[in-house]
């Protein structure tokens, strides 16, 4: 395991974490930190207990906000999808059509020309 010092609220706290996350366990506690500042810049002497707690449900709710939209653009791609595979088979079928089409054209282009070499 490794071992990382984060700053958050002014406090040093030694943390560990899997070799190699390190770099985002630092990147996490600035983030929270960030959250923690503002709240101090808001609120004063409302104490670290509830600062920390604030900040986490503030994080939470961003969490949430993101896994909804996340969410969202599945179903959209879903969606498109599914309408993608529908205009494939529209494509395919017009396409038939037009093979069918051009076919009977030559059919009766075949038989125009019989029937002018007679």
């Amino acid at each position: 395991m490794a071992r990382v010092s984060v700053s958050i609220n002014g406090r040093v706290f030694d943390l560990a974490c899997d070799e190699g996350q390190e770099g985002q366990l630092r990147d996490l506690a600035r983030f929270f930190d960030g959250h923690v500042q503002e709240l101090n810049r808001k609120f004063t002497n409302i104490g670290e207990p509830r600062v920390f707690i604030m900040a986490g449900l503030m994080i939470a709710d961003q969490l949430a906000e993101s896994l909804a939209e996340i969410e969202a653009i599945k179903r959209e791609v879903v969606g498109l999808r599914q309408a993608g595979q529908q205009m494939r088979g529209q494509t395919l079928r017009i396409e038939e059509s037009a093979v069918g089409d051009i076919e009977g054209l030559a059919e009766r282009i075949e038989d125009l020309t019989r029937s002018l070499q007679v």
